[in-house]
């Protein structure tokens, strides 16, 4: 729509000499006019269908430009004039700067993006890796640490007593004594190992989140075990810690306590999911657990879905290779938390409805529990046999 500024003095004679510019072109067919102001949900979706996005202004002082932000921020390869705004968002190789009034660079400019795949393809990751950088959960995230730096307490949830005109199953059940953890926790974390109440080498949520997000390192890896002294073990052996991260977010996710965590929840979850298929058969099931709950929180996450997906592939292809009419599992060995394979895709199966996922959950349950329960009670697995 023009700007009513425009209309009140100049009237509709831009927006007529842009369209019958078009049809002396020819390009009836390939231009669209909408004369309207149209929805954020709508100019969302321009740019997300288009490969170059253009701003001509003219006014060097332009401060600000909330569609050269939402462009960046999906990735768009995008040609602008040196305005103030474009000239900080477009730095270092975002996309491409041409002089003010010049249109026959910016039509060079913008032919060159188009018939170039390599300059095309490195604007786009450009711009959208400088876009993630700037999106909320990274701003909250700062806040975060500002507002943790302060050590501001967080809200407890207010406890209702019970009308006895409520039904039985709303009371409030009895609160867990929490004794035992806070007597194995310190200002760092829980310590692993206890003997009895006392703990080996010797406030709850923020800090276990805390020590959560100090494991994960900046390639999105978690570290597994901190001694005593406050450092990380250096060398260690292969683990499953990234797949019980991710369960462990997820399940925060799921239910936060307050909406202010997800930001920082999320993308920690979002750093380290890409990790996922290079877990263990475990890390693959705790995984899924994690990202069914993220699912739970953000049902659209696609990326989540197809990852998702992949793990409970990669379990039934394991299952495949492994089973034999007697032994229908998906390791040649059964070792340490099994449960939690078929487990992991009965939940797939729930999510994306793959009757296959649910077909091989069905034969390792059945198979796990005739090998694990004897005499009519279960037979432990332990770390070196039964």
């Amino acid at each position: 729509m023009t700007h009513p500024s425009v209309i009140k003095y100049e009237g509709e004679s831009y927006r007529f000499r842009l369209q019958n510019l078009v049809k002396e072109l020819g390009l009836q067919e390939h231009v669209i006019f909408h004369n309207r102001f149209v929805s954020d949900e709508e100019l969302h979706n321009f740019l997300c269908a288009a490969d170059v996005y253009v701003t001509p202004y003219l006014n060097r002082e332009q401060l600000t430009s909330g569609t050269l932000a939402f462009a960046v921020g999906t990735g768009k390869a995008v040609v602008s004039t040196p305005y103030w705004a474009a000239t900080e968002l477009l730095a270092d190789g975002r996309g491409k700067l041409v002089p003010f009034g010049d249109s026959k660079k910016m039509a060079k400019t913008i032919l060159h993006i188009l018939q170039d795949d390599s300059v095309f393809y490195s604007l786009r990751r450009k711009a959208y890796d400088y876009g993630r950088s700037r999106i909320w959960p990274k701003i909250g995230q700062s806040y975060w640490k500002m507002f943790k730096d302060k050590e501001l307490q967080i809200a407890a949830r207010t406890r209702i007593a019970p009308s006895v005109a409520e039904p039985t199953s709303s009371f409030e059940v009895p609160e867990p004594s929490l004794a035992h953890l806070r007597k194995l926790t310190d200002d760092t974390g829980l310590l692993q190992h206890a003997k009895y109440t006392d703990p080996d080498a010797m406030h709850f949520f923020d800090t276990y989140l805390s020590f959560l997000l100090n494991a994960q390192q900046s390639d999105g890896s978690v570290r597994n075990f901190m001694n005593f002294d406050r450092q990380w073990q250096k060398n260690e052996a292969e683990n499953d810690s990234v797949g019980r991260f991710l369960w462990a977010l997820g399940t925060v996710m799921a239910n936060p306590p307050s909406q202010t965590y997800l930001s920082i929840l999320k993308d920690s979850f979002d750093h380290s999911v890409k990790l996922v298929e290079k877990q263990s058969p475990r890390g693959m099931a705790y995984s899924i657990f994690g990202m069914s709950d993220y699912l739970r929180q953000f049902p659209g996450a696609s990326e989540i879905k197809r990852i998702l997906t992949i793990a409970a592939d990669k379990l039934v292809s394991l299952f495949q290779d492994n089973a034999t009419d007697q032994w229908c599992w998906f390791e040649d060995i059964i070792t340490y938390d099994n449960a939690v394979l078929p487990h992991a895709l009965f939940v797939a199966w729930l999510i994306l409805h793959n009757d296959m996922y649910l077909d091989v959950a069905r034969k390792s349950c059945d198979f796990l529990l005739d090998q694990t329960i004897t005499g009519g009670h279960f037979s432990f697995v332990g770390c070196k046999g039964w």
